[in-house]
């Protein structure tokens, strides 16, 4: 192992934890309420992004993109950052990784990476909204900036993490990573806005036919 992907390891999830703690400190999840529900809520959207979890998509030469991105991205537009990043910490959680097919220290950085994309994603549709309600043109954009940052956040982390693992240019290694994945992701993205949507007017169990 080299010295920068040491130092990437440990310094993602240093900056994963910073900023956990940070956005809890501001977006306390029982302090949202409607429409996430505090705690029941969030073991709710857990939940679900523990069973989309359970079909990752492999992309070629290391890289897994989990579709638990839809149910991360949603929490955080109906909870707010740290919403997303708790749901994020817990609902990307892999059988390969129970099975041990993961090194430990790659289940630390698998779990860490998207507490920063779920928190970044969180913020961005807090700013781009503005208050707005979901169903309004702004919650509908902010959606999709969510998932533009999460999706972005979480590609360039762990392509750079793939690219100190196997030597390689790390642009090279996000070129592809986001061409094999990019469909599935523009996919995903809007999905993630319905899913909330939906939750909000139909109720929380139709969220699983997503």
């Amino acid at each position: 192992m080299s010295k920068d992907l040491r130092i990437l390891l440990l310094a993602v999830p240093v900056a994963a934890i910073a900023l956990l703690a940070a956005s809890w400190r501001v977006w306390p999840v029982d302090g949202f309420g409607e429409p996430l529900e505090g705690f029941v809520g969030l073991a709710f959207w857990t939940v679900v992004a523990l069973v989309a979890s359970g079909s990752p998509i492999h992309v070629p030469r290391g890289s897994v993109v989990s579709v638990a991105a839809a149910p991360i991205i949603a929490a955080g537009i109906l909870g707010g950052p740290t919403a997303a990043a708790v749901v994020a910490t817990v609902g990307t959680l892999e059988i390969r990784e129970l099975r041990g097919r993961v090194p430990w220290y790659g289940v630390v950085y698998n779990h860490s990476f998207p507490i920063i994309a779920a928190v970044l994603s969180g913020v961005t549709y807090l700013a781009v909204t503005s208050g707005a309600a979901i169903t309004t043109p702004a919650g509908l954009v902010g959606g999709v900036m969510a998932g533009v940052v999460y999706v972005l956040t979480g590609t360039v982390l762990s392509s750079l993490a793939v690219a100190l693992r196997e030597n390689r240019p790390f642009r090279a290694v996000l070129r592809f990573d986001l061409r094999s994945v990019g469909l599935t992701m523009v996919g995903l993205i809007p999905m993630a806005w319905l899913m909330a949507l939906a939750s909000l007017f139909v109720g929380p169990l139709i969220v699983f036919a997503f």
